[in-house]
Parts: structure tokens; C-alpha cells; sequence
């Protein structure tokens, strides 16, 4: 289909809402099944047509056809929201906001301003971060208290009232995304202890190591100011306990003993030894066992932040040697 079928296809569903045919959401179903028809180049013009619709149609009073109050612009806007490159969807549709015309002021806010708070909280995940902090940012020319004195030019009630419940939507997408975030690390958090739980009780390693690892995961998420020391010296005996549980049963299982199995260098050389680690494992190990023992490490810029990266690296890493001696346990004799 050639550029000349799509502009044709394109304005007669517009046609058709502006005639009463449509409603705005018929008007957008049809857009984007139409859209996703056809290829990149032709989608590319399909939004260009509806940029163009938003930039040129003009600003004036509603005209109803039958039962419908036509609204071109609201058409562009929720089809650009629901199918479209949103990125630069606020700045078009402010630019459409005509600073020495009152009665387009007006109808900008009566007509185009609540659209665009309708598709982002329907459409909301389609707004990424950076489009919700440019529309905060042009939300604040016109709702900041000296905004007249500082443009010249003062804004109708209407105006600023439309703009101040498009930046309540934008805070409650942010809210409401912040909550999920939130939700989502607990329920890692909680899915996370229960596996530990699970691989302790099932091969039936002491306690000491759930001890440990309750103890460094309540220190480095509570309130209280952080000891980077402290920190790395409770993550450090999550991996001696570990380790030490592990080597004990490994010595069950092989028959072989550990020579060295007071020093944590001692246990990482028998597992590898065992082939449990490799030599690659071994050495990343070591690395981050040494990180948290010296002295120097716990002078940190970010101290917390750091400590949580190691903290969820070290834990990760505990879980795989978990799992992993939990396959070895069940593998047959001949094949440790």
C-alpha cells in the first residue's frame, strides 16, 4: 500500500468521526487495527497524518452531529496514546495551547487537556519516565504561583485548573508505579526466603546459616545508620556458614576430607577440588570474600548502596551453591 492508499484510509476514518459516524474510542479501534496492518513506513505516516490533525485542526466551538460532539483532536491524542510514539505527545499537544487567544485557551482547556489526562491514565504504561517529567515541566509554566509575571501573559482559571489535574494524574501514575515497585521487590523478597528456607530444610543444614543470613538481611534494611564494617562482617559469615555447610556435606557424600576446612580459602579450594566450583567460580569468590574482609573496602562513598549490591550478589550466589548441592545430592554415587 502506497503512502497516497494510507492518507486516504486515515482521513476517511477521521471523516467518519467528525461526521458522527464514529465515536472517539470507534474512531481510535479502527486507527490502529489499520496501523498495525501495515508496515513500518506506512505506520510512520499513519502517525504523521495524526500529528498533522493535532497541529492543524482549529480550535473552535463544538459542533454536535447527532448524538456526538465531534473531537478530532482527542482522536489524535488517544490513538497516539493507545498505538503511537508517545515521547512527544505533551509537547505537541502544549504547543496547541495559544497564549494570546483566550477563547482558544479555553477550549484547549475544555477539550484537548482532559484528553490528554484520559489516554495517560488509561494508556499509562505506555508513558515512559521521561514523558511524565516533560509534562511536570510544562504543567509548571502555567500552575507555578508568579507564572503570569514571569511569562506577561495571565492564564485563564480554566486553563491552570486543567493543567493542575493533569499533573495530579502524573503523580498518581508515579505513586501508583513507586507501589508496584515496592510490592514487587517483597514478594522477590518473600519468594526468595522461602526457596532458602526450603533448600536448608531439605538437605538439612544447620541453622546457623538462615541465623546469619536473617541477621545481615535485618541490618542492612532497617533504619538505623549503617556500620559498613558491621555490614560486610555479617554478609562475610552468611558465606563462611555457607561454605561450611556445604564442605560438611560434601565430605558425607565424596568420602573425601577437606584439609583445610577452618579457613574459607581452605573450603572454596576443596569444593573446587570436588569439582562443585570451577575454577572461574572460585576466583570471583575469593575476590568478593576478600572485598569484604579488608579494611580499606568499608570506606565507601555509597556505603549502604554498595553493601546492598553485595549483599543481593552474595546471596544469589549462596542460592546457586544451594540448588547446586541439592542436584549433587540427588545424582547417583558414580557420577560425584
Amino acid at each position: 500500500m502506497d503512502y497516497y492508499k494510507v492518507y486516504e484510509t486515515v482521513n476517511r476514518v477521521i471523516e467518519g468521526h467528525r461526521r458522527g459516524h464514529y465515536d472517539i474510542q470507534e474512531a481510535v479501534n479502527l486507527l490502529e487495527i489499520f496501523s498495525r496492518q501495515q508496515p513500518d513506513p506506512m505506520q510512520q505516516g499513519v502517525f504523521n497524518i495524526l500529528w498533522t490533525l493535532l497541529a492543524s485542526e482549529p480550535l473552535g466551538p463544538p459542533q454536535t452531529r447527532g448524538s456526538l460532539i465531534p473531537n478530532l483532536h482527542a482522536v489524535a491524542i488517544r490513538a497516539i496514546s493507545s498505538f503511537g510514539p508517545t515521547a512527544e505527545l505533551p509537547a505537541r499537544v502544549f504547543a496547541r495551547l495559544s497564549r494570546d487567544r483566550k477563547d482558544s485557551m479555553e477550549i484547549w482547556a475544555e477539550r484537548i487537556c482532559p484528553e490528554l489526562c484520559y489516554s495517560m491514565v488509561h494508556y499509562a504504561n505506555r508513558f515512559g519516565q521521561p514523558a511524565l517529567d516533560q509534562t511536570k515541566a510544562l504543567c509548571a509554566t502555567y500552575t507555578y504561583p508568579q507564572a503570569g509575571l514571569l511569562t506577561g501573559v495571565g492564564f485563564p482559571e480554566s486553563v491552570v485548573g486543567a493543567v493542575t489535574r493533569l499533573e495530579r494524574v502524573i503523580e498518581e501514575i508515579e505513586f501508583s508505579r513507586f507501589a508496584a515497585s515496592l510490592k514487587e521487590g517483597q514478594q522477590t523478597d518473600k519468594e526468595k526466603a522461602s526457596e532458602w528456607e526450603t533448600l536448608l530444610r531439605d538437605l538439612g543444614l544447620p541453622g546457623e546459616i538462615a541465623t546469619a543470613m536473617r541477621r545481615a538481611e535485618s541490618y542492612l534494611k532497617g533504619d538505623d545508620p549503617l556500620d559498613p564494617k558491621q555490614a560486610a562482617d555479617l554478609i562475610r559469615t552468611c558465606m563462611d556458614e555457607t561454605h561450611r555447610g556445604v564442605v560438611t556435606e560434601l565430605q558425607k557424600m565424596t568420602g573425601r576430607q577437606c584439609a583445610d576446612p577452618d579457613k574459607d580459602g581452605g573450603r572454596r579450594s576443596y569444593m573446587r577440588e570436588m569439582k562443585f566450583i570451577n575454577d572461574a567460580e572460585e576466583q570471583f569468590f575469593s575476590c568478593i570474600y576478600t572485598l569484604l574482609s579488608k579494611e580499606g573496602s568499608h570506606k565507601l562513598l555509597a556505603p549502604k548502596e554498595t553493601m546492598l549490591l553485595m549483599h543481593r550478589t552474595v546471596t544469589d550466589y549462596l542460592r546457586l551453591l544451594l540448588r547446586r548441592l541439592a542436584e549433587r545430592r540427588a545424582s547417583r554415587p558414580e557420577d560425584l
